[in-house]
């Protein structure tokens, strides 16, 4: 069993290499979706990311390949298949920005399920943090009625699947090594993905591959960095470390899609990052203050 740990500033560089990971991932998806099902893109890039888990356990070490609540592994992606499905039909329907600030409705559902079930605490700096992050994302998102469009309500949804997959995570966290929820998470879902997928099977062309070996690569370091930073802090701290990726992804979509960039976008972005460093420094500052008096 591997023990609760507390280290913000681990957590925080691999929450930070999880949304890097994301933003890649989006984009291979974006480049797949047009010509490609939701579902075969799901399940291909699970299926490259259990061979390449398989060789990787069989040479390291084989225990990995046993998890200690299996039930629970199958739980945690059946919500995160569906999430994460959502989330795909929306990359083909929205501009990646909107897609990215429209999931941070996560935050807000993942605080409240881990004060319900994890028992974490809402510290004062997590909560300045959150509405830092939230007032942010309003200035990028500028919410009006569009909103409530049905492309927009698909990935909020998702955003709830997301909350309560990164609940489960920390669960699993608890009994299970990193590679091995990896792991899981890509055996249980390529046949989630490939036997719906074929009913309406599109050959895979050369020129798609890359795409394909790109979402298969980038889907396993984004979860590995999720896996990471909620073994070294809680879903409350991490979270707002990942509001970053909404400007990251802004930035992408204005170079490789000529998606706009407006001043709020800027004004949205200096906030999070205000929010996500004064959360840091807090988080850090105690453990910096016991190790100097010992």
């Amino acid at each position: 069993m591997q023990l609760s740990r507390h280290h913000p500033v681990k957590a925080a560089c691999w929450m930070f290499f999880g949304v890097l990971s994301f933003i890649c991932l989006a984009v291979a998806v974006r480049q797949l979706i047009y010509d490609y099902s939701a579902y075969q893109i799901l399940g291909i890039r699970s299926m490259l990311g259990t061979l390449f888990l398989s060789l990787l356990i069989l040479k390291k070490n084989r225990s990995w390949y046993i998890s200690l609540t299996p039930g629970r592994q199958i739980a945690r992606n059946l919500v995160h298949f569906t999430g994460q499905y959502l989330w795909v039909i929306g990359i083909g329907l929205l501009p990646l920005a909107e897609v990215f600030a429209l999931e941070f409705t996560a935050p807000a559902w993942a605080a409240l399920l881990a004060c319900l079930f994890l028992g974490e605490r809402l510290t004062f700096a997590r909560k300045v943090a959150l509405a830092c992050g939230f007032t942010g994302l309003l200035m990028i998102l500028k919410p009006g009625p569009a909103i409530f469009q049905s492309a927009s309500m698909i990935v909020i949804i998702s955003a709830l699947f997301f909350a309560m997959s990164m609940i489960l995570v920390k669960q699993l966290s608890k009994t299970d090594n990193a590679a091995t929820i990896l792991f899981y998470f890509c055996l249980i879902q390529t046949p989630l993905g490939l036997i719906p997928a074929s009913f309406d099977w599109t050959p895979v062309t050369a020129g798609s591959l890359i795409w394909f070996v790109l979402a298969g690569i980038c889907g396993l370091t984004a979860h590995l960095g999720i896996t990471k930073a909620v073994q070294n802090a809680d879903v409350m701290f991490i979270q707002p470390v990942d509001f970053l990726r909404v400007p990251l992804v802004a930035l992408v979509g204005y170079v490789f899609y000529e998606e706009t960039i407006d001043i709020w976008l800027i004004i949205g972005a200096v906030i999070i990052f205000s929010g996500n460093l004064y959360s840091l420094k807090q988080e850090v500052k105690p453990k910096r203050f016991l190790r100097d008096s010992t």
